[in-house]
């Protein structure tokens, strides 16, 4: 009989049954954290839209290799950036470039973790391993000291 608890066979069939269902349940739980972590972020961007002032300014720490730091003003003029600790001259970090950079990372990276401001949703952390077999490809970006430039908004 083939399906005799002491065949060979059996054993072999068996063994094969269960790594297919631990590989299921691996990748189902994969992408129910990543179906997560995709809801997440748009419950945020959806806060952000909702309560986001009309001026406003933060700092912005970022780095690869190397830390740059900079401050961000949205003004009535537009969206402003100076470099602060003698980092070079930086680019323009508008939040929603920090919405598309967590987007990009939730659906690219090997790891990445992502905080959220609590009222108005933004991202203020973005922590990021791009890949599993590469050393020191983690990056992050952290916005730091958000205020509120006009007052009579909140």
């Amino acid at each position: 009989m083939i399906l005799n608890s002491r065949s060979p066979i059996t054993i072999f069939l068996f063994l094969i049954l269960m790594l297919f269902v631990l590989g299921l349940w691996v990748l189902g739980h994969s992408i129910q954290e990543d179906e997560k972590k995709n809801k997440t972020l748009q419950f945020n961007e959806q806060k952000w839209q909702a309560n986001k002032p009309t001026f406003y300014s933060y700092e912005v720490s970022s780095g690869c290799m190397w830390l740059v730091r900079y401050k961000i003003e949205q003004t009535q003029f537009g969206l402003f950036s100076t470099p602060l600790d003698n980092s070079p001259d930086s680019e323009l970090t508008s939040i929603n470039d920090l919405f598309q950079d967590a987007r990009e990372a939730n659906l690219t990276a090997y790891k990445v973790s992502v905080e959220y401001h609590p009222y108005f949703g933004f991202p203020t952390l973005i922590d990021v391993d791009w890949k599993k077999e590469i050393i020191d490809d983690e990056c992050f970006v952290k916005i730091e000291n958000f205020e509120v430039l006009d007052r009579n908004e909140t």
